[in-house]
Protein backbone atom coordinates (compact mmCIF):
# COMPACT_ATOMS: atom_id res chain seq x y z
CA UNK A 1 0.00 0.00 0.00
CA UNK A 2 1.17 3.52 -0.79
CA UNK A 3 -0.30 6.47 1.10
CA UNK A 4 0.54 10.04 0.11
CA UNK A 5 -0.06 13.03 2.37
CA UNK A 6 0.03 16.45 0.75
CA UNK A 7 -0.93 19.93 1.77
CA UNK A 8 -1.37 23.47 0.57
CA UNK A 9 1.47 24.90 2.68
CA UNK A 10 4.21 24.21 5.18
CA UNK A 11 3.08 23.79 8.76
CA UNK A 12 -0.39 22.36 8.05
CA UNK A 13 0.36 19.13 9.93
CA UNK A 14 1.52 16.68 7.25
CA UNK A 15 4.33 15.21 9.35
CA UNK A 16 2.15 15.04 12.47
CA UNK A 17 -0.59 13.22 10.54
CA UNK A 18 1.93 10.77 9.09
CA UNK A 19 3.35 10.02 12.55
CA UNK A 20 -0.18 9.43 13.85
CA UNK A 21 -0.83 6.96 11.02
CA UNK A 22 2.44 5.14 11.65
CA UNK A 23 1.53 4.77 15.34
CA UNK A 24 -2.06 3.75 14.60
CA UNK A 25 -1.09 1.01 12.11
CA UNK A 26 2.22 -0.46 13.31
CA UNK A 27 1.47 -3.83 11.68
CA UNK A 28 2.08 -2.24 8.28
CA UNK A 29 5.80 -1.78 9.12
CA UNK A 30 5.73 1.55 7.29
CA UNK A 31 8.59 2.95 5.30
CA UNK A 32 8.29 6.73 5.37
CA UNK A 33 9.50 9.09 2.67
CA UNK A 34 9.57 12.87 2.58
CA UNK A 35 10.06 14.23 -0.93
CA UNK A 36 11.48 17.73 -1.10
CA UNK A 37 12.92 19.88 -3.89
CA UNK A 38 14.83 21.91 -1.29
CA UNK A 39 18.52 21.54 -0.66
CA UNK A 40 18.31 20.35 2.97
CA UNK A 41 18.66 16.74 1.88
CA UNK A 42 20.50 15.49 4.90
CA UNK A 43 18.29 13.50 7.23
CA UNK A 44 15.90 15.91 8.90
CA UNK A 45 13.81 16.29 12.00
CA UNK A 46 10.90 14.90 9.99
CA UNK A 47 12.64 11.60 9.24
CA UNK A 48 13.62 11.37 12.92
CA UNK A 49 9.96 11.90 13.85
CA UNK A 50 8.88 9.16 11.44
CA UNK A 51 11.34 6.73 13.04
CA UNK A 52 10.32 7.74 16.57
CA UNK A 53 6.68 7.06 15.63
CA UNK A 54 7.64 3.53 14.62
CA UNK A 55 8.50 3.62 10.92
CA UNK A 56 10.72 0.72 9.86
CA UNK A 57 12.75 3.14 7.72
CA UNK A 58 12.61 6.84 6.87
CA UNK A 59 14.06 8.68 3.89
CA UNK A 60 14.43 12.26 2.71
CA UNK A 61 14.86 12.45 -1.06
CA UNK A 62 14.65 14.85 -3.96
CA UNK A 63 12.05 14.05 -6.64
CA UNK A 64 14.75 12.66 -8.98
CA UNK A 65 16.28 10.30 -6.35
CA UNK A 66 13.33 8.26 -5.12
CA UNK A 67 13.87 4.81 -3.62
CA UNK A 68 12.08 1.84 -5.22
CA UNK A 69 8.49 1.87 -3.95
CA UNK A 70 7.44 -1.54 -5.22
CA UNK A 71 7.61 -3.48 -1.94
CA UNK A 72 6.07 -2.99 1.47
CA UNK A 73 3.89 -0.23 2.84
CA UNK A 74 4.94 3.33 2.11
CA UNK A 75 3.72 6.58 3.55
CA UNK A 76 4.96 9.60 1.61
CA UNK A 77 4.90 13.31 2.40
CA UNK A 78 4.68 15.10 -0.93
CA UNK A 79 2.38 16.74 -3.43
CA UNK A 80 4.74 16.48 -6.39
CA UNK A 81 5.10 12.71 -6.25
CA UNK A 82 1.58 12.54 -7.68
CA UNK A 83 3.08 13.66 -10.99
CA UNK A 84 4.75 10.24 -11.27
CA UNK A 85 2.79 7.96 -8.93
CA UNK A 86 -0.79 6.83 -8.30
CA UNK A 87 -1.10 6.00 -4.60
CA UNK A 88 -3.69 3.79 -2.97
CA UNK A 89 -4.68 6.67 -0.71
CA UNK A 90 -4.10 10.42 -1.10
CA UNK A 91 -4.86 12.71 1.85
CA UNK A 92 -4.70 16.47 1.55
CA UNK A 93 -4.40 19.00 4.37
CA UNK A 94 -5.71 22.46 3.57
CA UNK A 95 -5.26 25.46 5.83
CA UNK A 96 -7.19 28.68 5.27
CA UNK A 97 -5.00 31.57 4.09
CA UNK A 98 -1.55 30.20 5.01
CA UNK A 99 1.31 32.69 4.55
CA UNK A 100 3.31 30.49 2.15
CA UNK A 101 0.63 28.69 0.17
CA UNK A 102 1.82 26.38 -2.62
CA UNK A 103 0.49 27.00 -6.14
CA UNK A 104 -2.94 25.40 -6.65
CA UNK A 105 -1.72 23.37 -9.64
CA UNK A 106 0.48 21.37 -7.24
CA UNK A 107 -2.35 20.38 -4.91
CA UNK A 108 -3.88 17.58 -7.03
CA UNK A 109 -7.02 18.18 -5.00
CA UNK A 110 -9.18 16.32 -7.52
CA UNK A 111 -7.26 13.12 -6.69
CA UNK A 112 -7.67 13.30 -2.91
CA UNK A 113 -9.85 10.71 -1.23
CA UNK A 114 -10.00 12.97 1.81
CA UNK A 115 -9.39 16.68 2.35
CA UNK A 116 -8.90 17.79 5.94
CA UNK A 117 -9.62 21.52 6.06
CA UNK A 118 -8.14 23.53 8.91
CA UNK A 119 -7.14 20.38 10.77
CA UNK A 120 -5.49 21.12 14.08
CA UNK A 121 -2.47 18.81 14.35
CA UNK A 122 -2.58 16.56 17.37
CA UNK A 123 -1.50 13.07 18.24
CA UNK A 124 -5.01 11.79 17.48
CA UNK A 125 -5.74 10.23 14.12
CA UNK A 126 -9.02 11.50 12.61
CA UNK A 127 -11.56 8.69 12.25
CA UNK A 128 -12.00 9.43 8.51
CA UNK A 129 -8.26 8.81 8.01
CA UNK A 130 -8.34 5.64 10.11
CA UNK A 131 -11.21 4.34 7.97
CA UNK A 132 -9.42 5.09 4.68
CA UNK A 133 -6.22 3.37 5.76
CA UNK A 134 -8.17 0.36 7.04
CA UNK A 135 -9.90 -0.15 3.70
CA UNK A 136 -8.24 1.76 0.83
CA UNK A 137 -9.87 1.84 -2.58
CA UNK A 138 -8.43 3.03 -5.86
Amino acid sequence: MIVVVGGNARGVGKTTLICSMIRAFPHFAWQALKVTPHHHLQESGDTERFLAAGARAAYLRSPNRLPPLDEGHWIIESNRILDVLTPDVYLFLQASAPPDEKPVDRWHLHRAQLVLRDWVPSGELPEAVRSLISSPSK
